[in-house]
């Protein structure tokens, strides 16, 4: 099983390495729906490799992928609500309509992130780059192809965010 999770983890950093910014998402295939979703998860995998391992490369790439959530990314914004010079100010959620842009959205919330494989709502952009396939800020609540907020992409982040803090001193001990 350990063997599994480092081929696995090795790959995920192999498509990183690939890519002109710091996604866990290859861009050869179009970006999902929720493809933030897929990278904070990746994260977790990352994170669980590095444990057995220690090996460098698996928690580089997860710095490296949360660079991406905060802003290292084609749009050039955080996707977390409240973070970053330049960052997500709302998202859709069905239980803030009414409340905002009133009141200011909640900080750190992730987005759903660039949706190149199935833009149903009337707000995101179609017919862009799958990494540029997003609504950005002020574009909600109509943006639920890229702009959805869920907790199975904010409970890992709380994870990562969680595991890499106590773990960045190890990217540059030895």
């Amino acid at each position: 099983m350990r063997e599994s999770l480092r081929t696995v983890a090795d790959s995920l950093v192999a498509t990183q390495r690939g890519e002109g910014y710091p996604a866990l998402i290859s861009g050869a295939t179009p970006y999902p729906w929720g493809s933030n979703s897929a990278v904070v998860n990746r994260m977790v995998l990352l994170g669980t490799a590095y444990d057995p391992t220690r090996d460098r490369a698996h928690l580089k790439a997860m710095h490296r992928a949360m660079d991406h959530l905060l802003g290292t990314n084609a749009m050039g914004i955080s996707y977390v609500t409240g973070y970053g010079a330049h960052r997500e100010t709302d998202l859709h959620d069905r239980l803030a309509w009414g409340q905002y842009p009133t009141t200011p959205y909640p900080g750190g919330r992730l987005s759903g992130g660039p949706n190149s494989a199935d833009i149903s709502d009337p707000v995101t952009p179609t017919g862009r780059p799958a990494a540029k396939s997003y609504a950005g800020p002020g574009k909600a609540p109509g943006a639920w192809s890229s702009k959805e907020n869920t907790i199975n992409r904010n409970a890992p982040l709380v994870w990562v965010a969680t595991y890499l803090k106590p773990t960045a001193p190890d990217l540059t001990s030895r």
